[in-house]
């Protein structure tokens, strides 16, 4: 893999379940490329690998409809090539939204983007939390730090549950766009 990222090469990947390795996400979330002296490169296990930009990703699947994590849908484009006629409706509408509703794509895609790395900070502190209480139990009320992490935890929900009514708000959006055309 490391080679193909190097020399610009297609890379193909099949029979890939709903679950990708997460060793795979930088190659799907380009904004963790570091450049230095002008040459880019992306974080890939425990190495900096260079990355060349002809570099392509296929990831085949034999799920009829897979559904993905939103940090790997969000950075990715899906084609499905079952193709039968509701199918090839939903993907054609799929192109015309695009093009027509782009602004409406990014704000989805915005929104989805910002509940999901908040909740990984949530998954983040929760830990904490739990790494607090399981030390020292007679300690718990002493422990400012603890308190500290049940507040971040506390707003941080409510950052959580604020960013998930955004993408719902933008999914009626997009829906109602959808039913428009």
């Amino acid at each position: 893999m490391s080679a193909s990222i190097k020399f610009g090469r297609m890379t193909l990947i099949e029979n890939v379940g709903e679950k990708i390795d997460r060793a795979l996400y930088p190659l799907f979330n380009l904004d963790l490329q570091v450049v230095e002296e002008g040459v880019s490169f992306i974080p890939l296990k425990s190495e900096m690998v260079q990355i060349d930009p002809g570099f392509t990703l296929f990831i085949i699947t034999e799920i009829k409809n897979p559904v993905f994590p939103p940090d790997v849908a969000v950075y990715a484009n899906f084609i499905n090539f079952t193709v039968t006629r509701e199918g090839l409706e939903s993907q054609l509408l799929n192109v015309v939204l695009a093009d027509r509703t782009a602004e409406l794509q990014y704000m989805f895609k915005t929104a989805l983007t910002t509940a999901h790395e908040h909740i990984v900070q949530l998954k983040e502190v929760e830990e904490k939390i739990l790494a607090a209480i399981s030390n020292d139990i007679d300690e718990v009320l002493d422990d400012e730090s603890l308190i500290e992490n049940l507040g971040i935890s506390h707003q941080t929900s409510k950052k959580v549950a604020k960013a998930l009514s955004e993408v719902n708000n933008s999914q009626e959006e997009m829906g109602q766009a959808r039913a428009i055309y």
